[in-house]
């Protein structure tokens, strides 16, 4: 029957049940040399709760409830139910995946509380350890309550914990995913500490009960856990004599605390604690299997090197985006390919470590830093051929080759990255790589040609919006142009001045989100690209135009289709589009005058302050289009005296200013100024007032600059007063 049980199978199980009811029946047959035991029935409730079937706790709590009812019946001191049996019941429901098993092991707590007379059945610690166990397996916070209620009770009793009660009740703060989490873990494990001090040898803690606390750390990444966890894996490296703790650390021990400190979000601290803990590991495995060797030992190391400790602190460095962090990271690689060369062919760089030197690579502004990153890709697919399976360049590798092609922000990047991403669908085509280019390197190619400046580069930008689409109707995987992509395209459109195809591919998105493709629902930089382009291109109506897709893009956000409201720069650019309507007629050109001052009235009329900028381009209009200054000199004068009030003078806004106004019309604007700096223009003509006037001869409250630096003075101030 003992072997049979051990099998962890429903047919095992199912033999075991088989064995117990042969005896049985000989028993009750009359058969005086056959004896059933409370051992006997253990056995089998052990085999149906290791046999990982759904049903098999409820098979195993009705041969127990059988066990029960015969011995009520007869009175047999053989198959009296002991502490045991229903331990080993517990255990059973406690490892089911069956839904009511909650109710069950709580009904067993029950009947063995009732039957606490009995000198038999009487919960003890391994009772209670089992219940916490299925507690923590959970993780909920009524888990969490119950646990601790289950604790007192335990008191209650008169049972003391042991070390799995302790090691249970870590782990269920552990998974509970509560914020106090690590303080809790660590009470738990203080309490332990203490009575082991006291001389104590129930619940001596072990290396597990540090690294569940370790591992509640790594779970709250935060500064403060990060500071712990190294300070408590100092303690752990510390003798006891010195003031650390009476234990030694082992693998999980420094992977957890650098898993801590890679996490934390202060990525400069965290960076500069794991990797110093990655050398002392690496330090104290060299030594321990120095030792092994030394003594002769057997036994598996505590302490040992695997890929993941070396992956994590790579990781981290890359995030922490420091200055010499490709160099730290390439430091950590050849260390790797040592240990491979050593023998140790689990510690060699697999595509996970090579793609992180390859994100490092792409942030990089060394001027190698391309060629580098080719090198790396090119390594990749040699060691791949050569027989190294777990190393290959994959979906992320390329995104970060692209990345870095795309920074340098050159016609020659910008083909480079094309060139790339077109072999990319040769090798996928020829099954060499795995998986196809998806939308995320179409777009980073997209994004290189905008950001290139070449003359192309809106051309070749549509080239690409065409191949996803033909690619995405033949099928491949994860190559839908998204609303990144289009975006991209109207960007290069923008930036070329291609204001039609532009005004055409916005409208094709929205005829595409109409038909249920949220890919390519506009947002609100779509529009502002549409807007951006007609600025300077010498479209005559190209001011109404801008007008239109604002009103377009309010409208939709108005009816829930759009995912803001056309911030203040969306209204800047169309009154900058009409600034350069230079080329048009005058009819045209009072008529983009009106749209941008209907244009700020609205901005304002929304409750939006106009910037600095948004001013000098309101200026820029009524200086570009030399329009008679009769006829706006009431609406100069206004668009000033709010300027003024507002405080939203610049640099730009006088400059502007300047070239909107006569000679006249700026001096009597000016005549505050005038009359505050009289001894400064006493000497000079008054038809020199736009050459002598400067931004530091305005009143104060006029200027933006001046009164940003008040509030901060004042904001500063009152800082202070709350402080004092």
């Amino acid at each position: 029957m003992v072997a049979w049980s051990r099998r962890r199978s429903t047919d095992a199980a199912m033999i075991v049940e088989q064995l117990l009811k042969r005896i049985v029946d000989e028993m009750q047959a009359g058969n005086k040399e056959v004896h059933v035991s409370t051992r006997m029935y253990s056995i089998a409730i052990k085999a149906w709760g290791k046999c990982g079937n759904v049903g098999g706790a409820e098979r195993a709590g009705s041969i127990h409830e059988a066990m029960v009812q015969s011995y009520e019946e007869t009175k047999n001191i053989s198959i009296r139910p002991t502490t045991k049996s229903y331990n080993t019941l517990l255990l059973a429901w406690s490892k089911s995946k069956n839904r009511s098993a909650l109710r069950a092991i709580e009904k067993i707590l029950r009947d063995m509380l009732i039957d606490l007379e009995s000198s038999t059945v009487r919960p003890d610690a391994r009772t209670f350890s089992t219940i916490l166990d299925f507690y923590a397996r959970k993780g909920s916070a009524e888990s969490v309550s119950k646990a601790e209620t289950l604790i007192k009770s335990m008191r209650g009793l008169g049972i003391k914990k042991n070390s799995q009660v302790y090691s249970a009740l870590q782990v269920l703060y552990l998974n509970s995913g509560r914020k106090d989490a690590p303080e809790k873990t660590m009470t738990v494990l203080q309490e332990m500490m203490s009575l082991d001090s006291q001389g104590d040898v129930i619940a001596p803690p072990d290396i597990g009960n540090y690294n569940n606390v370790l591992c509640a750390y790594s779970r709250n990444p935060t500064e403060k856990s990060a500071l712990r966890a190294f300070d408590m894996l100092n303690r752990i490296e510390t003798p006891l004599e010195k003031g650390g703790y009476d234990i030694e650390p082992d693998r999980l021990s420094y992977f957890l605390a650098i898993l801590t400190c890679s996490r934390c979000p202060n990525h400069t601290l965290g960076v500069n604690q794991a990797e110093p803990l990655l050398r002392r590991m690496e330090k104290r495995s060299k030594a321990e299997k120095k030792r092994r060797i030394e003594l002769s030992i057997s036994a598996p190391p505590l302490v040992y090197l695997d890929i993941e400790c070396f992956n994590v602190v790579l990781t981290a460095i890359q995030k922490s985006y420091s200055i010499d962090a490709v160099d730290r990271i390439f430091n950590i690689i050849s260390r790797m390919e040592e240990y491979a060369e050593n023998g140790l062919e689990h510690l060699r760089p697999n595509t996970r470590s090579m793609n992180t030197a390859l994100n490092a690579l792409s942030r990089s502004k060394a001027i190698d830093a391309v060629d580098r990153a080719e090198e790396i890709l090119e390594r990749m697919f040699q060691l791949h051929i050569g027989g190294t399976s777990f190393i290959k360049p994959d979906a992320f590798s390329y995104t970060a080759i692209l990345r870095s092609y795309q920074r340098l922000r050159t016609p020659e990047a910008a083909q480079r990255a094309h060139d790339i991403l077109s072999h990319m669908e040769e090798l996928y085509e020829t099954k060499i790589l795995d998986e196809p280019p998806d939308v995320v390197h179409y777009t980073i190619v997209c994004s290189a040609w905008t950001l290139s400046g070449s003359k192309n580069g809106s051309q070749k930008c549509i080239e690409i919006l065409s191949r996803m689409k033909a690619k995405d109707e033949e099928g491949w995987p994860k190559v839908k142009p998204n609303i990144r992509t289009y975006n991209a395209v109207l960007d290069s459109l923008s930036r070329s001045h291609e204001a039609d195809k532009a005004e055409e591919l916005l409208y094709h998105m929205l005829s595409l989100a109409k038909n249920g493709d949220n890919n390519a629902r506009p947002d609100t930089f779509s529009f502002d690209a549409v807007i951006n382009a007609f600025i300077h291109s010498k479209l005559k109506d190209a001011a109404e135009k801008a007008l239109d897709i604002l009103h377009r893009g309010k409208k939709r956000y108005l009816n829930g289709k759009l995912n803001a409201l056309p911030s203040e720069y969306t209204y800047s650019l169309v009154i900058h589009a009409c600034a350069f309507s230079v080329n048009a007629d005058p009819d045209m050109k009072m008529k983009a005058f009106e749209i941008a001052n209907d244009v700020m009235t609205e901005l304002i009329d929304d409750g939006t302050e106009p910037s600095p900028a948004t001013y000098g381009w309101l200026f820029q209009v009524c200086g570009r289009l030399r329009i008679p200054e009769e006829s706006i000199k009431d609406d100069i004068e206004r668009i000033f005296s709010r300027c003024c009030d507002k405080g939203r003078f610049s640099e730009f806004v006088l400059q502007s200013l300047k070239q909107a106004t006569s000679d006249n019309l700026f001096t009597n604007l000016m005549t505050e100024v005038l009359e505050n700096n009289g001894d400064i223009f006493s000497q000079k003509r008054r038809a020199d007032t736009k050459q002598i006037i400067k931004l530091s001869h305005l009143p104060k409250d006029w200027c933006h600059d001046s009164r940003t630096e008040t509030k901060k003075e004042e904001s500063s101030k009152s800082k202070s007063r709350q402080r004092n």
